[in-house]
């Protein structure tokens, strides 16, 4: 079966906050033939990438071709899955995600990320992190966004995921990753630095890089481009399935 462009499925697996809800300004930029579904994760439930991993996976289409986009926390789950080489995955997009740890020096900090009470930290990071995430696009609107997704995590969930990106490493899994792979990289990216996507590009030689003029909120600061490349890209591989 051949992966028509023209009618793509695109499975989205979403960034820290794990409900979905900020892929809203992509889903309303879509073209009206491409099908979009979110698989969002447990708000309540502590789990590391292993234990989220069989989750995902269940929960990918069965009776079609697709493509996964992995944003910042879930690239790993991404890599994992695309390694498996699933019957009907026909690619991989990657946004401001990695591999490894992006910041290792964060690694010192994981015994005060295990012992800190996380009581009002989604309200506290939303306050934080909103510049660090929008950049030059932070307004009222995209900090009321960023506030709501993460008023629906319980502050254990929110801390178990910061401890899970500070301990990931899946780089002995991308040799298995032979899909076609692009990574939409935000040039104005305050949160994964540029050493995530070299680090990435060693190791997946088949990866197209596209760089877009974007805060590390790429798909919901740029979402035009972001489509523009995506179905360019994907267009023009032409992969089989």
């Amino acid at each position: 079966m051949r992966f028509d462009a023209s009618a793509i499925t695109i499975v989205l697996l979403p960034g820290m906050d794990g409900t979905g809800m900020l892929f809203r300004p992509w889903n309303d930029a879509k073209p009206e033939n491409v099908e979009l579904r979110v698989i969002d994760y447990p708000t309540d439930v502590a789990l590391a990438y292993e234990d989220l991993l069989p989750l995902v996976r269940a929960r990918l289409p069965q009776d079609r071709p697709y493509v996964l986009l992995a944003e910042s926390f879930s690239g790993p789950l991404g890599l994992m899955l695309a390694a498996e080489a699933a019957d009907r995955l026909c690619g991989l997009i990657l946004c401001c995600t990695f591999a490894k740890n992006p910041q290792p020096v964060l690694k010192l900090l994981r015994p005060f990320v295990t012992l800190v009470k996380f009581a009002g930290l989604p309200a506290v990071l939303a306050r934080l992190g909103h510049r660090a995430l929008f950049g030059r696009f932070a307004n009222t609107q995209t900090q009321a966004a960023l506030s709501a997704s993460l008023r629906h995590l319980h502050p254990a969930v929110l801390g178990s995921r910061m401890r899970a990106v500070l301990d990931v490493d899946v780089t002995p899994l991308l040799s298995h990753v032979d899909v076609p792979v692009l990574y939409l990289s935000a040039e104005e990216d305050r949160v994964v630095p540029p050493s995530a996507l070299r680090h990435l590009a060693q190791a997946l030689p088949q990866m197209q890089v596209v760089r877009i003029a974007a805060p590390h909120m790429l798909l919901q600061t740029m979402p035009g481009a972001a489509w523009q490349a995506v179905l360019s890209f994907f267009g023009g591989v032409g992969t089989d399935v």
